[in-house]
């Protein structure tokens, strides 16, 4: 190993590394609704793996058990859907996620607008849901659009839909992940994950921390 100069000094190189014991650092505690917080147990020694693992399957249960930290109630939903998504699969999807959503924040949710769109000709272009996305844009309406991504479209269409929603908030879902939920059915892991989704896109905060931090650097 060559020199090795920091700020003008020679820094020296070693090639055996530097082995400390296993360490958990606790996390810190959370606050949900109600002023209810999430705190991680642990021993005289500190937390062991199976303290933190703990506290993070627990940090979704707090969700359910106690609420959102905020509390003001989420904008009316509109879901846009591609022409091939039938009808069935688009009503149990919406009836999955509205029940979560209600679940989540103790609120029944309302789906203002159902809009289907057209794959037309050359469906990577996405140019039917752009289309539909730039009326909602320049509508003075209130909503949270929740799009479903064809299986057809174009990995770009992602961006060009963000950006041309960049003044509201959105969630997108893909195809593949709507039908995905469908099978794994109510409850699954992907539904919470949308929902919780769908709430941080409307700026609802599901947990924050209880206490201030008071160190110069987290990783």
């Amino acid at each position: 190993i060559g020199k090795v100069l920091v700020e003008g000094k020679t820094v020296t190189c070693g090639l055996n590394p530097i082995v400390f014991p296993r360490n958990v650092f606790a996390p810190p505690s959370l606050e949900y609704g109600a002023d209810e917080c999430l705190d991680c147990h642990s021993g005289a020694r500190g937390p062991t793996e199976g303290d933190f693992n703990a506290w993070r399957s627990e940090k979704t249960n707090y969700l359910y058990k106690h609420g959102t930290y905020s509390t003001q109630p989420l904008p009316d939903l509109a879901l846009l859907y591609p022409e091939t998504m039938p009808r069935s699969d688009r009503e149990h999807f919406l009836e999955m996620l509205l029940g979560e959503l209600a679940a989540l924040t103790g609120n029944r949710v309302t789906v203002s607008r159902q809009i289907c769109y057209r794959l037309g000709s050359s469906p990577r272009s996405g140019s039917g849901v752009l289309a539909e996305a730039r009326q909602i844009a320049e509508s003075s309406e209130t909503m949270l659009p929740v799009i479903v991504l064809g299986r057809q479209l174009g990995s770009h269409v992602y961006g060009e839909l963000k950006n041309t929603l960049a003044s509201m908030p959105t969630q997108c879902v893909t195809e593949w992940g709507v039908g995905r939920m469908l099978r794994d059915g109510k409850g699954s892991s992907r539904v919470r994950n949308l929902a919780l989704g769908v709430l941080t896109a409307a700026g609802i905060q599901p947990w924050v921390l209880a206490d201030s931090l008071a160190h110069d650097f987290y990783a």
